[in-house]
């Protein structure tokens, strides 16, 4: 997370982006405090405890009411659409951009140790139970199909995956989808 001046906004946006699921709302909102709690300017022992108001709500909250499993320090950017929060479990080390979308089942985790987590860009859409293994780029834009397993990096501008283990299907946004929208009457 940017600094606490963004906070504010952070919270605000994901707040809309959910707006007809509150359940969501208040795990995000939870999340962004959790998260300035583990910031605060203190160390070891102290920081521990003075944390433990701001970071106990949410792990209650997630852990057992929604069964998310996403620590306080991960790097979650602003606007992001949660549907159907049961399921999903993200590494701490795991870096996610902004307007990204997470489905139930989803996983973001390493493959060896905790530091191989990966990177999401921003836009991505991720289908229910996608697993993203390792230290993998998910480029910006890029659609991940539901039960996809995704071993390797994936190139930006809105590759559309599916599978296991997944596989590139096509290109999509401007090219393709202007392709497929009828143009009219070309006579008159």
């Amino acid at each position: 997370m940017k600094p606490n001046g963004e906070v504010r906004s952070y919270l605000l946006s994901d707040w809309a982006v959910n707006k007809e699921r509150p359940e969501i709302q208040i795990l995000l909102l939870l999340f962004r405090i959790a998260q300035l709690g583990k910031r605060l300017p203190f160390a070891g022992r102290a920081a521990r405890l003075v944390s433990i108001p701001f970071v106990l709500p949410y792990l209650l909250y997630s852990r057992f009411g929604l069964s998310f499993d996403v620590p306080p320090s991960t790097q979650l950017g602003p606007r992001c659409r949660v549907y159907h929060a049961h399921g999903i479990v993200i590494n701490a080390s795991t870096i996610i951009g902004s307007d990204v979308v997470l489905r139930h089942g989803t996983t973001l985790g390493s493959r060896v140790s905790g530091s191989d987590a990966p990177k999401i860009g921003s836009n991505v859409e991720m289908g229910a139970n996608v697993m993203v293994l390792g230290d993998v780029k998910i480029g910006d834009g890029s659609v991940i199909g539901a039960g996809s397993l995704v071993l390797e990096d994936l190139a930006p501008n809105s590759v559309t995956v599916a599978g296991s283990k997944a596989r590139t299907l096509n290109k999509r946004r401007e090219d393709s989808i202007a392709a497929t929208i009828p143009q009219g009457d070309q006579n008159g």
